[in-house]
């Protein structure tokens, strides 16, 4: 369980990193949209995806990623958008776990873990 709050602590602080990032790009929910499906199409096949659950997880991840760049677009203090994203970030995944069965999202969470790793 310890590993697994480690694992999660780590991505949402990249996450938080990468979307930090993306402040001086802004992007339009189009754009959005089109990045997370080409994403979800290619997790979809890695991770085994039933029609159902791609639908679930594309639709899941648009929806808190709009939620992260509305917090991006924000003139708050960056203290303060560091730790709404991290909240979005936890639902994310919270939510993200209740659609995946658990090898997915095993194999999901080490996907993500090696993806950090790479950068």
């Amino acid at each position: 369980m310890k590993r697994i709050l480690i694992i999660l602590t780590i991505l949402i602080a990249n996450t938080v990193a990468f979307n930090a990032q993306s402040i001086t790009q802004e992007r339009t929910s189009e754009e959005l949209e089109k990045e997370v499906r080409q994403q979800t199409e290619q997790l979809a096949s890695e991770l085994g995806l039933t029609d159902k659950q791609a639908k679930e997880f594309e639709r899941n991840t648009i929806k808190y990623s709009l939620k992260i760049d509305e917090v991006l677009q924000k003139d708050i203090p960056k203290k303060n958008k560091t730790f709404q994203i991290n909240v979005l970030e936890e639902q994310r995944i919270r939510a993200t776990r209740n659609i995946l069965t658990k090898p997915q999202y095993d194999l999901y969470l080490k996907m993500l873990s090696t993806k950090d790793d790479n950068k």
